[in-house]
Protein backbone atom coordinates (compact mmCIF):
# COMPACT_ATOMS: atom_id res chain seq x y z
CA UNK A 1 0.00 0.00 0.00
CA UNK A 2 1.06 3.55 -0.89
CA UNK A 3 1.81 5.87 1.76
CA UNK A 4 -0.64 8.28 2.73
CA UNK A 5 0.32 12.22 2.11
CA UNK A 6 0.00 12.76 5.78
CA UNK A 7 2.65 10.04 5.94
CA UNK A 8 4.68 11.12 3.00
CA UNK A 9 5.01 14.91 4.38
CA UNK A 10 5.57 13.24 8.02
CA UNK A 11 8.44 11.61 6.93
CA UNK A 12 9.90 14.48 5.09
CA UNK A 13 9.41 16.68 7.78
CA UNK A 14 10.98 14.09 10.20
CA UNK A 15 14.24 12.92 8.62
CA UNK A 16 15.12 16.85 8.05
CA UNK A 17 13.77 17.72 11.97
CA UNK A 18 16.11 15.06 13.36
CA UNK A 19 19.18 16.87 11.98
CA UNK A 20 18.76 20.17 14.00
CA UNK A 21 20.38 19.71 17.43
CA UNK A 22 18.16 20.00 20.34
CA UNK A 23 20.40 22.83 21.44
CA UNK A 24 20.59 24.63 18.31
CA UNK A 25 20.43 28.04 18.10
CA UNK A 26 17.38 29.03 15.77
CA UNK A 27 16.15 25.65 16.41
CA UNK A 28 12.30 27.11 15.88
CA UNK A 29 13.36 28.28 12.32
CA UNK A 30 15.59 25.50 11.27
CA UNK A 31 12.22 23.29 11.99
CA UNK A 32 9.79 26.00 10.26
CA UNK A 33 12.53 25.80 7.29
CA UNK A 34 12.33 21.68 7.81
CA UNK A 35 8.36 21.86 7.26
CA UNK A 36 8.86 24.33 4.13
CA UNK A 37 10.99 21.57 2.32
CA UNK A 38 8.33 18.78 3.87
CA UNK A 39 5.90 21.09 1.79
CA UNK A 40 8.08 21.57 -1.23
CA UNK A 41 9.07 17.73 -1.17
CA UNK A 42 5.47 16.47 -0.91
CA UNK A 43 3.66 19.02 -2.94
CA UNK A 44 6.39 17.62 -6.13
CA UNK A 45 6.10 14.01 -4.93
CA UNK A 46 1.65 14.10 -5.00
CA UNK A 47 1.80 15.85 -8.43
CA UNK A 48 4.38 13.75 -9.79
CA UNK A 49 1.72 10.88 -9.10
CA UNK A 50 -1.17 12.95 -10.74
CA UNK A 51 -2.36 15.00 -8.07
CA UNK A 52 -4.17 17.91 -9.40
CA UNK A 53 -2.07 20.94 -8.20
CA UNK A 54 -4.10 23.02 -6.34
CA UNK A 55 -5.38 20.12 -4.30
CA UNK A 56 -1.76 19.06 -4.00
CA UNK A 57 -0.85 22.37 -2.67
CA UNK A 58 -4.23 22.61 -0.28
CA UNK A 59 -3.13 19.64 1.56
CA UNK A 60 0.57 20.16 2.12
CA UNK A 61 -0.11 23.67 3.07
CA UNK A 62 -2.75 22.10 5.75
CA UNK A 63 0.16 20.20 6.84
CA UNK A 64 2.79 23.01 6.97
CA UNK A 65 -0.12 24.90 9.37
CA UNK A 66 -0.21 21.64 11.43
CA UNK A 67 3.16 21.70 12.14
CA UNK A 68 3.47 25.45 12.85
CA UNK A 69 0.70 25.27 15.41
CA UNK A 70 2.50 22.28 16.80
CA UNK A 71 6.02 24.12 17.17
CA UNK A 72 3.93 27.30 18.62
CA UNK A 73 2.60 25.68 21.08
CA UNK A 74 5.80 24.33 21.98
CA UNK A 75 5.54 20.70 21.46
CA UNK A 76 8.21 18.15 20.96
CA UNK A 77 6.32 14.90 20.47
CA UNK A 78 6.64 13.67 16.82
CA UNK A 79 3.96 10.90 17.75
CA UNK A 80 1.81 13.86 18.64
CA UNK A 81 1.81 15.66 15.41
CA UNK A 82 1.92 12.37 13.48
CA UNK A 83 -1.83 11.63 14.98
CA UNK A 84 -2.38 15.28 14.17
CA UNK A 85 -1.55 15.42 10.64
CA UNK A 86 -3.28 12.09 9.96
CA UNK A 87 -6.33 13.04 11.74
CA UNK A 88 -6.20 17.14 9.67
CA UNK A 89 -6.31 14.46 6.54
CA UNK A 90 -9.01 12.25 7.00
CA UNK A 91 -11.00 15.63 8.03
CA UNK A 92 -9.89 17.10 5.01
CA UNK A 93 -11.25 13.78 2.81
CA UNK A 94 -14.47 13.42 4.42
Amino acid sequence: MEPQPWELYFDTFHRRAARVPEQAFGRSELLYEAAHDAYQATTNQLTGEGWDAEEALTVTRMFGQVVKDWLARGQTDLDHLREDLRKHYDEWRS
